[in-house]
């Protein structure tokens, strides 16, 4: 009877420690590491396209943080490690893509930021053709934005040096003009 017992809890404390987030069937686990620093997740949501008038699932979002926050100026203000993972649950064109970067930078930027266009030049040699399951990750560490791709099992990075533009990204996704969007990423 003890050793019994004693199994369901060690097997409750296992799957305790295990939990991860799920949407749509991705599943996104409830801390990392990176670069040495313990994040967890602090929340997912879905990115949303609209075609002819209809609403298509594109991808899943998680935002990792050092420290589980609500308040986007916070985070926007923190100096420590974060990442926003995006994984895609359909096929996206690389135009597409490149085509929603751009009206995202134009959007929580506008014309102050012609400085940093040069940094959206080099991102958007990142931009492939996403296939579902393929994943977009944005590490924000210091004063820079690594941009990692996976692809099946290829993988590609690049690194972009500006505090600015690293900013500019990241609050496209905790202050987006989709507010919905933003609230869900915040945990709310």
């Amino acid at each position: 009877m003890l050793k019994s017992v004693m199994t369901i809890c060690l097997f409750l404390f296992v799957a305790h420690t295990a939990s991860s987030g799920t949407l749509e069937g991705v599943t996104l686990p409830d801390k990392i590491e990176m670069s040495g620093t313990s994040l967890e997740l602090n929340g997912m949501t879905i990115r949303y396209a609209k075609v002819l008038g209809m609403n298509f699932k594109v991808y899943v979002g998680g935002l990792y943080l050092q420290k589980k926050s609500k308040n986007p100026n916070e985070i926007l203000s923190s100096t420590t490690p974060k990442r926003i993972v995006m994984q895609y649950v359909r096929n996206a064109p690389k135009k597409k893509i490149k085509k929603a970067w751009h009206e995202t930078f134009d959007e929580q930027c506008g014309s102050e930021c012609k400085s940093e266009k040069k940094h959206l030049k080099t991102f958007e040699t990142q931009i492939q053709e996403m296939d579902k399951k393929d994943k977009m990750i944005l590490d924000f560490i210091g004063d820079k934005l690594i941009v990692k791709l996976e692809k099946g099992k290829a993988k590609s990075q690049s690194e972009i040096n500006s505090k600015k533009f690293a900013n500019i990204i990241l609050k496209a996704f905790v202050k987006s003009k989709n507010t919905k969007f933003s609230k869900a990423l915040l945990g709310n």
